[in-house]
């Protein structure tokens, strides 16, 4: 429950109030999108918040693959199809989702970006140099790797006060 999970003067309580003020999460323990504030969420759990949060729905011309062989069945599984069909996500090359293995924070960076419309349409204008000072700042991140274009536009601020002038 919320009582089991708060813990005043919290840095993720307005977050969290907000994502449940707006019923994009549960209290209810038998929603796949319940609320555990001390628990990882897993890929499945994220997918299902998304679409509500998004509103999305099926895209029923949607050219993209949104059979996987292991969301069959599952709580997540329309959800799943809907981000694919929206290309918001897409499956693992065996044909899978893994909805329950546990998100690592890389691969939230690409969902937040998708989930605030902050699309990167070219990760190669991310320069080697823009990447690197990242480094400094998180230790634990890889340069090269696929998500440092997310963790770059997550981490930078942006002054959009220039384009109203």
């Amino acid at each position: 429950s919320w009582a089991n999970d708060y813990v005043e003067n919290r840095w993720s309580n307005n977050y969290t109030g907000y994502m449940l003020s707006k019923g994009y999460m549960s209290l209810n323990e038998n929603d796949n999108y319940h609320f555990n504030g001390r628990e990882p969420i897993t890929r499945g759990e994220l997918a299902t918040v998304f679409v509500k949060a998004k509103n999305l729905k099926l895209k029923k011309d949607s050219t993209f693959n949104i059979n996987l062989k292991d969301i069959v069945g599952k709580s997540y599984e329309d959800d799943v199809k809907i981000l694919i069909s929206n290309g918001y996500i897409d499956g693992f090359e065996d044909n899978t989702y893994r909805g329950e293995k546990y998100l690592r924070r890389c691969e939230m960076t690409k969902l937040i970006c998708f989930m605030e419309d902050r699309v990167i349409k070219n990760t190669e204008l991310v320069t080697l140099e823009m990447k690197e000072s990242l480094k400094e700042k998180y230790h634990d991140l890889v340069v090269n790797e696929w998500y440092m274009p997310y963790v770059y536009e997550l981490t930078v601020k942006h002054d959009y006060s220039l384009l109203h002038k």
